[in-house]
């Protein structure tokens, strides 16, 4: 049996998992786009 407190917890959880994917994914397309300016430069 599963009480309201650990559900509560959960999805607390899953909603800072989420943002955090979301923030990794941007800050990687961030970087990629970094190195393809740099890459661009160095030809």
């Amino acid at each position: 049996m599963v009480n309201t407190v650990d559900q509560s917890k959960s999805k607390n959880g899953d909603q800072k998992t989420l943002r955090r994917f979301a923030q990794n994914r941007e800050v990687a397309r961030k970087s990629r786009l970094r190195k393809k300016t740099y890459v661009q430069q160095l030809e």
